[in-house]
């Protein structure tokens, strides 16, 4: 993966913030790093290197939590109102379980240059 990115995490905390430059994501592999589902939705255009940083951040900020578990296992959705939420593969689904966290709150942002995302592990 990229070296520009940053991660603001706290092993006994349920939150995590991680920070992307836009810049470095031309680079990516975008197929080991999102879904079919997910790459069929970003964004075209001037946008997409945002858009596609926005829900880097947030798979890298819920793996924070599940190192074992691949990007794969991870996928990023917008609901209806646009807000984002994460979906599990099946695998992603039982370590979010053994884990402890029954629901998830993501909040993404990006600017031009940087992209962010919060991930709140919410317990059962």
């Amino acid at each position: 993966m990229t070296d520009k990115s940053w991660k603001f995490y706290n092993p006994t905390s349920d939150r995590t913030l991680t920070l992307v430059e836009v810049d470095s994501l031309p680079a990516i592999d975008e197929e080991r790093y999102f879904t079919l589902a997910e790459r069929n939705s970003f964004e075209r255009g001037e946008r997409r290197l945002q858009h596609l940083g926005g829900r880097l951040a947030a798979k890298q900020s819920i793996l924070s939590y599940m190192p074992e578990l691949s990007h794969q296992d991870v996928e990023i959705r917008r609901l209806p109102c646009g807000a984002p939420a994460v979906a599990f593969s099946p695998r992603g689904q039982i370590t979010a379980a053994d884990v402890g966290f029954g629901e998830w709150l993501l909040s993404i942002s990006h600017t031009s240059r940087y992209a962010a995302a919060w991930a709140i592990g919410k317990h059962n």
